[in-house]
């Protein structure tokens, strides 16, 4: 009886540390790498990169996604962050479906909607670039390759594809957030929003748990008390100018669709993404603020002046417009 008590209590211990684990891997095409570490960054393949895209509560849009990329040439495999729990993602019957494409997924069960997921690598992914794309977003693979050329080019950079400004309203003495239109003021600082960017393994491995300041941005954004989390992508922006990455280059002329409007933009703006006139503005705005005053700082922590823009030739342009308008017209 003795020792049948010991075996209860040793499986009820089993089962508490999987329940509160903070995430569990699912690999949908190997076994689970169990007990593995994140390899050196230096260590990665140069050739290849691989899409990480986090979602929440958006299995028919993340489906499409994943659907629409996994076609590009150098793709070595996606990550799916899934910003709930296992039983949700059971649910979503997405397993069946992702075991069908023809390269690897990768699905990492987070437990909670954390919005610095996307900061890190978050499974020991074998390639030296990595390309976060929001579950909602689409972009050609023509493209995407063009795109991870770009990123080969500036390793060492972030290459975005939507940029975005923060300047001073010399009138109101306060930084405002806008879209790139030319804003004139003394100060203007630039960054690029979280829709969709490449960077290296280098650089989502400074975003480790442990940094004290990954502590102070994590505590408010996650803050139940003060709603935060749309901040997250300016955030991420002031963090890396704070270690010291050089400023993001915004690449333009990469076509971007919606699965969820099927809307088509080119990079560099994107309508779904920001109404800067409207309370989506205001929130952003506000955001600017609360880091500045979180961080204690009197500027925002972000490159000088309007980032670099990186155009797509128009040979490029051209054909991604082609491209887009005859994949548009079928799905009609």
């Amino acid at each position: 009886m003795r020792n049948f008590t010991a075996i209860l209590g040793c499986f009820a211990s089993v089962l508490s540390l999987i329940a509160t684990s903070e995430a569990k891997l699912i690999n949908l095409r190997r076994n689970p790498h169990k007990g593995s570490s994140l390899l050196p960054a230096d260590s990665l393949r140069p050739d290849l990169f691989t899409i990480q895209i986090m979602t929440y509560r958006r299995p028919t849009y993340l489906n499409l996604t994943v659907h629409h990329l996994v076609s590009a040439p150098s793709l070595h495999k996606i990550v799916v962050i899934w910003q709930g729990t296992y039983n949700m993602y059971k649910a979503s019957h997405l397993d069946s479906q992702f075991r069908r494409l023809p390269k690897g997924v990768d699905v990492v069960i987070a437990g909670t909607n954390n919005v610095m997921n996307r900061w890190r690598r978050q499974v020991p992914t074998q390639t030296q670039a990595v390309f976060n794309i929001d579950d909602d977003t689409i972009i050609n693979p023509a493209d995407l390759e063009d795109l991870f050329m770009t990123w080969q080019k500036y390793q060492d950079r972030v290459i975005g594809l939507v940029d975005r400004v923060v300047y001073l309203d010399v009138r109101r003495r306060r930084y405002l957030y806008t879209l790139h239109t030319g804003v004139s003021s003394p100060e203007e600082y630039g960054l690029v929003i979280g829709k969709a960017w490449f960077a290296s393994a280098k650089i989502l491995d400074l975003a480790v748990e442990t940094d004290p300041l990954v502590k102070l941005i994590s505590g408010f954004l996650h803050n139940p008390h003060s709603e935060a989390k749309g901040c997250d992508d300016i955030a991420w922006n002031y963090f890396l100018h704070l270690k010291g990455v050089p400023p993001p280059i915004a690449r333009l002329g990469v076509s971007m669709g919606s699965t969820e409007t099927r809307q088509r933009k080119q990079s560099g703006y994107n309508a779904s993404s920001d109404k800067a006139d409207g309370l989506w503005g205001k929130y952003r705005h506000s955001c600017v603020t609360r880091l500045n005053e979180l961080l204690n700082l009197t500027k925002p922590a972000l490159p000088h002046g309007p980032l670099e823009r990186l155009f797509a030739s128009q040979w490029t342009a051209g054909l991604s417009w082609v491209r887009e308008t005859a994949e548009y017209l079928i799905m009609r």
